[in-house]
């Protein structure tokens, strides 16, 4: 197990960071660019020194404040791979993999990693003759060789196309489930985040705002700051009216929505979180059932833009000013022939809106009003 507790300063930019992490879990760190993800991997690496704190894996420390212990980059045995894949040149492949191993068994256990890794077949050739996305593969394998105790990687994907990408996470994952190496994987992607992670971290201003599975923080963010940055875009204030042993009443922007229960009291200012995924179309002649029936609301859409596979629509509900940000697939849009002036029946399903917390600190919300 990873245990990581540390602390940087760099000028005005402060991190402090406290969390361990289990054996073959991938971790995936989201957060913006400048809050901290790449300085983490470096302290975590050896690269950075921290200025406090520890380090520790399976109970060996890597850092230790005091007494001072700081195990040099190349004792500690991670794997680290980022954006460039870093290989020698003037090396083949199977050179470049077999970089740093030894021992008679290393041939065959190259071998294998190759044929996990699909690129057998480059053996042969340099990394100048070979393309982005097989150079990334070539480095996967590199680290893989050494065994590490972690892998660390950082955006490794990003300057590729999004074909090579997507067979990149497929990789990635057989490489977790295979080889049982622990692994943090940087991100800005929030789709790439939630596909690879056993866990999720949301990083900013050099501090990890939730940390959790990727269902708790993609549909229960512990505050308006993370659920704005997984994709949850509707976002608003408003007042507890009814608390049950079903849920809470909250009365916002002029209705009423029941959400789960929470933490809080009958007059209590809450801000609540959907995402736009969840809003629910509901067809006029279809019988609503108990899981849906207690938001449904009249609207009309008044904005629409397609993408490949979702269309994504600004609603406003019917003689109310609040305004809802939805996405449907596009054949659910074709099937219906939904565009701008339709006026349709959607739930807001009370298992899907997150109770983010008192409003009174949030002074980015307006009263009663969406955040689109």
């Amino acid at each position: 197990m990873l245990r990581v507790n540390v602390r940087k300063n760099w000028g005005d930019f402060k991190l402090q960071v406290d969390f361990n992490q289990q054996q073959g879990e991938l971790l995936t760190i989201l957060g913006p660019s400048g809050c901290g993800k790449s300085t983490l991997l470096n302290l975590i690496a050896g690269v950075v020194e921290p200025d406090g704190g520890e380090i520790e894996y399976d109970g060996k420390l890597l850092y230790n404040e005091y007494p001072k212990i700081n195990v040099p980059v190349y004792k500690r045995k991670i794997g680290y791979i980022q954006q460039k894949s870093n290989l020698f040149p003037h090396l083949t492949v199977m050179q470049n993999i077999a970089y740093g191993v030894k021992g008679s068994a290393a041939k065959a256990e190259i071998k294998k990693v190759m044929d996990v890794l699909g690129i057998g077949f480059l053996a042969d050739k340099r990394p100048s003759e070979i393309s982005g996305g097989q150079q990334q593969r070539v480095s996967l394998a590199r680290a893989v060789m050494i065994k590490p105790r972690i892998l660390l990687l950082d955006e490794p994907f990003s300057a590729l196309d999004n074909f090579r990408r997507l067979r990149l996470r497929e990789t990635l994952l057989d490489i977790k489930k295979k080889f049982q190496i622990p692994m943090i994987f940087v991100t800005h992607d929030l789709e790439e985040a939630y596909q690879l992670g056993d866990r999720v971290a949301v990083m900013n201003r050099g501090l990890f705002l939730q940390i959790g599975s990727k269902d708790e923080v993609f549909r229960q963010p512990v505050n308006t700051d993370v659920a704005r940055f997984v994709g949850m875009k509707n976002i608003l204030r408003g007042k507890v009216t009814g608390l049950s042993a079903n849920g809470l009443a909250v009365q916002a922007a002029g209705i009423t929505l029941k959400t789960p229960l929470h933490n809080c009291s009958c007059g209590q200012k809450v801000t609540l979180g959907i995402r736009p995924e969840d809003i629910m179309f509901v067809k006029e002649d279809k019988v609503v059932g108990e899981q849906i029936k207690d938001n449904i609301f009249s609207a009309c859409v008044i904005e629409r833009s397609s993408g490949t596979q979702n269309c994504k629509l600004i609603l406003q509900l019917i003689d109310k000013k609040l305004k809802l940000e939805m996405l449907l697939p596009n054949h659910v849009i074709e099937k219906y022939n939904i565009d701008i002036g339709r006026k349709i029946r959607v739930s807001l399903k009370k298992s899907c809106i997150a109770v983010l917390g008192s409003g009174n600190s949030d002074t980015t919300v307006n009263e009663g009003m969406a955040v689109i």
